[in-house]
């Protein structure tokens, strides 16, 4: 232990004598953290944790393109979203989203947040699990009606909520 704190004492010496040379190394240590925690971070959000849903493998997304331009890919129309549920063999359960901006109101100013308009049976498509309370209705409601056609309900996170 003495032989460590007597290293540690000489080294603060030798890197108090050239302080440009020491501040080049504490930053070129620090941007080597830095991009290691960032790359870490990243590869084991995408990665290497699981998406929290039961059988992720199994979910896919169906959008539409043009012609014109084959890499863009856009939302689905609620009409072709209502010919994909009836007429599709290939896809057991089916469910639409859409990001919206909405804001909250209560006491004091609104706050904006983002969120998500869905169909009906989202989270049973998911398979998420939520908690106690009204559900958003199997079935999507009458054949035909477009999603604000009917009342609303919203379902918070439990984030907001707190």
């Amino acid at each position: 232990m003495q032989r460590t704190l007597e290293d540690l004492r000489y080294a603060a010496r030798k890197l108090g004598r050239a302080p440009g040379f020491t501040l080049v190394a504490a930053l070129t240590l620090g941007i080597g953290l830095a991009v290691n925690i960032t790359m870490f971070s990243t590869v084991n959000g995408i990665l290497l944790r699981p998406f929290p849903y039961p059988e992720p493998e199994e979910l896919i997304v169906v959008g539409q393109t043009e012609t014109t331009t084959p890499d863009d890919v856009y939302n689905l129309s609620y009409p072709d979203y209502l010919t994909i549920a009836e007429d599709s063999e290939a896809i057991d359960e089916i469910a639409v989203w859409d990001w919206e901006p909405y804001s909250l109101r209560g006491e004091g100013d609104p706050v904006f947040v983002g969120g998500l308009r869905v169909s009906a049976g989202f989270f049973d498509v998911l398979g998420a699990k939520t908690a106690p309370g009204p559900d958003l209705p199997a079935g999507g409601g009458p054949a035909g009606r477009a999603p604000g056609d009917h009342p609303r309900r919203g379902a918070l996170a439990h984030r907001v909520r707190r």
